[in-house]
């Protein structure tokens, strides 16, 4: 029974733990998010008096956050611009 309590309270530190860690990465994204925004129209406004800085731009929201699921949309969006550049 001691064993079996002790168990109990270590799996409700784990859970309370992991919820914890859930709603931390959730802001973290929502953060990286808004900034991945402001970096899209930063370069939706230089597009065209500077589409090579337009395309630097774009390109690295690609390479630093091509691989996260939560930014997929926006990396899409950045593909899609980049790809309508002269």
């Amino acid at each position: 029974p001691e064993s079996a309590s002790k168990l109990q309270q270590v799996v409700e530190v784990a859970r309370l733990q992991r919820n914890r860690l859930h709603q931390e990465l959730s802001e973290m994204s929502k953060q990286h998010r808004l900034l991945i925004q402001e970096r899209l129209a930063q370069a939706q406004r230089l597009e065209s008096e500077n589409p090579e800085r337009a395309r630097a731009i774009y390109r690295g929201i690609v390479a630093l956050y091509g691989e996260r699921p939560w930014a997929q949309e926006l990396v899409d969006q950045a593909r899609e611009q980049m790809a309508n550049l002269p």
